[in-house]
């Protein structure tokens, strides 16, 4: 059992799809990582050292990941909502965003939103 970044890796999945587990790190990027560390993309999680893991932490470690990530992401919708652009408007509203159509798709996204107050 392998943890980087507060996420447990599964030891028989590839270590380049194993990555993308980690908010924020995406298939591109995990790619990255296993090529500047000289990992090949098909080694699984089980079969990398201790050494290599401490590369990958330190890597990661530089990226903005996880909690900070989602924290950021929030950010940039809160200051599109504040701002009263056409996006922050939708999302306020619960409504697809990126012009999707409304019409006969979108259920998911234009149902009401249960709160448990």
């Amino acid at each position: 059992m392998v943890t980087v970044s507060g996420v447990v890796l599964k030891e028989n999945q590839h270590i380049e799809i194993a990555l993308t587990y980690i908010y924020g790190v995406g298939r591109s990027s995990a790619q990255k990582i296993c090529e500047e560390l000289t990992i090949p993309f098909s080694k699984r999680v089980s079969e990398l050292s201790e050494s290599d893991f401490d590369g990958i932490r330190s890597k990661i470690s530089k990226m903005v990941v996880e909690g900070d990530c989602r924290r950021r992401k929030r950010m940039f919708i809160k200051a599109k909502m504040d701002k009263g652009s056409y996006q922050g408007k939708r999302h306020r509203l619960g409504l697809p965003v990126r012009g999707q159509n409304t019409q006969s798709n979108a259920q998911t996204r234009k149902k009401r939103k249960r709160r448990d107050d």
